[in-house]
């Protein structure tokens, strides 16, 4: 059986799983019905890309749990995903869709739908992803949403959704910055050179001096992606007037992070790239405030593995006291880099760091928790391939749904 047609059993056995039985609350322990089942386990033992995906879906036809079965399929739609597989994987989508509707609550539906609605969008369904997206009720939660389908159009070259996303956006700040972000990425499609000075003119009229500094950052990575050097550099000049306006330690932090992150996404290297990072390191130094060092750690931390530093990047860890966080942390961490390129030690490195983490999980008392956090790093471990870190991963996670969304998930590594 090859990979593609156990993806095809997806759609076979949804005419099964439509046939749901009473929801469950989730527990804080795993009950004996709950632990991983013989399918989970069995492949495990020999995992392949068609045994994850058959043991998932087994797995939801066994569960009586409409959210647990939304939550899995979700897990199957990411992989067709990866796998280049958009048409069954909007199907899937729609099945755990209809999964999470079957609990009956408004609510939980919506919250099943900040995860879906993206991904619809994802599979090239943008209106989908609108019309899910109006039934969250929350403004500031509708709003995060929309963000999030922003950036799956922009991510699929769809400017144009993605601009008519952010217009649904209540609040016009948050939309405009995006959309500036998006132009820093990808400016060629977000209007080229043409866009440079309606963007140069919004950023002016910002009011705070980190505010224009970080404006002007963006800006300057987009002129160094159309090939602007000349336009490059007085933007970048004009940031560096500018920074010494920018009052207090934990501002300086953040403005001099975000531009390094703004220079690395959009591939600056050499002495301009190095002295940004020196000026984030300098700064970063002087934060005092938890909250502060906490988010610059979040900015510069993934900066530093995917350009090599990555025990520089391990050790920030240490600044998040709770499991937690640390975990999604680790998660952030991507060593392949720009250019996609890992050493073993770098792989190596990171890999350990997951276990560390996981070996102390033992003084959390809820399963639940416990395996929350193992699905946190297993996402570090996808977006770096590391099949070796996912299995280890996914084999100590402790509830048979989530090791089947483990197994879904981790399918597309083990091709």
């Amino acid at each position: 059986m090859t990979r593609k047609s156990a993806f095809v059993g997806v759609l076979l056995a949804g005419a099964v799983m439509t046939v749901a039985g009473p929801a469950m609350a989730q527990q804080n322990g795993v009950s004996q019905s709950h632990r991983p089942n013989g399918a989970t386990q069995a492949c495990l033992s020999a995992p392949s890309a068609d045994c994850a995906i058959s043991a998932a879906l087994e797995t939801v036809i066994n569960e009586e749990s409409g959210l647990e079965k939304a939550k899995i399929l979700v897990g199957v739609a990411r992989s067709l995903l990866d796998g280049g597989d958009s048409e069954r994987a909007a199907a899937t989508l729609m099945l755990a869709l209809e999964e999470a509707r079957s609990v009956g609550l408004s609510l939980v539906t919506q919250e099943k739908i900040k995860s879906i609605a993206p991904l619809v969008a994802r599979t090239g369904d943008g209106r989908m992803a609108l019309a899910l997206a109006e039934e969250i009720q929350i403004q500031t939660v509708r709003d995060r949403v929309y963000l999030d389908i922003a950036t799956e159009n922009a991510a699929r070259g769809a400017a144009e959704d993605a601009r008519n996303t952010l217009a649904l956006v209540s609040s016009d700040s948050r939309a405009k910055w995006r959309e500036l972000v998006f132009f820093a990425r990808q400016p060629s499609e977000f209007g080229g050179a043409a866009a440079v000075a309606g963007y140069r003119t919004w950023v002016g009229g910002l009011e705070r001096p980190e505010d224009r500094y970080r404006g002007l950052s963006l800006l300057a990575a987009a002129q160094h992606r159309l090939g602007d050097l000349a336009s490059r550099d007085a933007l970048l000049l004009e940031g560096d007037e500018l920074f010494g306006a920018i009052l207090g330690l934990n501002q300086r932090a953040a403005a001099a992070v975000e531009r390094l992150r703004a220079f690395f996404e959009a591939g600056l290297d050499g002495e301009i790239f190095a002295g940004a990072y020196r000026q984030a390191l300098l700064h970063g130094g002087r934060v005092r405030s938890s909250q502060a060092l906490a988010d610059f750690v979040e900015r510069i931390g993934p900066v530093e593995a995917a350009t090599g530093e990555i025990a520089e990047a391990l050790a920030r860890a240490e600044v998040f006291g709770e499991l937690a966080p640390r975990a999604r942390y680790l998660a952030s961490l991507n060593v392949r880099g720009s250019a996609g390129a890992v050493t073993q030690e770098q792989g190596a490195a990171l890999r350990g760091g997951y276990q560390a983490l996981m070996a102390d999980l033992g003084d959390i008392e809820s399963a639940y928790e416990r395996d929350q956090i193992r699905l946190a790093l297993l996402e570090g471990a996808l977006v770096n391939r590391d099949d070796a870190a996912a299995r280890d991963i996914v084999g100590k996670l402790e509830d048979d749904d989530n090791q089947a969304l483990g197994l879904a998930l981790m399918a597309p590594l083990l091709n």
